[in-house]
């Protein structure tokens, strides 16, 4: 495949794009690939009224946070800066194939704590990691800045009641996604994705290519801080394991079928 070809028997060219850009998710390099797609296109990109790199968090999503177009008849195609996703997000750009990307806990809270960890109350008031996920709820600050990143911020992100414990709650929401997204990437197969992502957008050798963006090392937690972290973020565990072998279970098979034929 020469780099500025379109990948062979993929879904087509989609004009509208929606990426629910989760945080420390690898998401900044489907970003990076998605705003390529959007220039080498000719696209609109919608952009934070406010200029910052989030739509107006910890706010669900609305239109007015998007910035106006000097030509009041343009309309934005792609929407990829981090968000809180609403129903009117999916109104804004109706037609949108729309798609967002998970990780897996405890590997996820690791790389946020590392990260927000001089930014939040709750994190700078633990001091690390371990101390943190010993008592979450000691130092839980509700109202604080980026305390939603401090618990459940996957499915904050997502739209969903980040504090919710009810688990009817935790179905609804796995089935809602289920119908609204028409792709959810892996982070932990992060390869396997991209290539998804490149058959559904028609991504070019070009476009497809990427950097890893703010990365840090291999997960280095014991299996006991392992344990603590993943019994404090139970409505993102329940979203990421079971979606990752229910949706993406089909996902995966669309990869193996698209693999296969590649080969024939």
């Amino acid at each position: 495949m020469r780099k500025n070809q379109e990948s062979e028997g993929c879904e087509g060219f989609k004009k509208n794009v929606i990426f629910v850009k989760t945080h420390k998710t690898a998401s900044s390099s489907v970003q990076n690939i998605l705003l390529r797609y959007t220039v080498n296109h000719g696209l609109n990109l919608a952009m934070p009224r406010h200029n910052g790199a989030r739509f107006f968090n910890p706010e669900p999503f609305s239109p007015d946070m998007v910035r106006p177009f000097y030509d009041e008849d343009e309309q934005p195609n792609v929407i990829a800066n981090h968000l809180v996703a609403s129903p009117e997000l999916f109104n804004f750009i109706p037609d949108a194939f729309t798609f967002t990307i998970l990780r897996s806990v405890p590997s996820l809270y690791e790389s946020t704590f590392e990260y927000f960890k001089t930014s939040t109350k709750a994190f700078k008031n633990a001091g690390n990691i371990d101390a943190f996920y010993s008592n979450p709820k000691e130092f839980y600050a509700p109202g604080s800045h980026y305390n939603e990143y401090t618990r459940n911020h996957m499915a904050h992100d997502l739209g969903f009641k980040q504090d919710s414990v009810d688990p009817v709650y935790f179905q609804k929401s796995v089935e809602y996604m289920e119908r609204r997204f028409d792709l959810v990437l892996i982070s932990d197969y992060f390869l396997e994705s991209m290539i998804l992502l490149q058959d559904r957008l028609c991504l070019t050798m070009d476009e497809v290519v990427t950097l890893v963006v703010n990365a840090r090392d291999k997960n280095r937690l014991y299996r006991q801080q392992q344990l603590k972290i993943s019994s404090a973020g139970i409505l993102s565990i329940f979203i990421y394991s079971t979606i990752s072998t229910q949706l993406s279970g089909s996902s995966w098979r669309q990869f193996l079928t698209y693999k296969n034929a590649k080969k024939t």
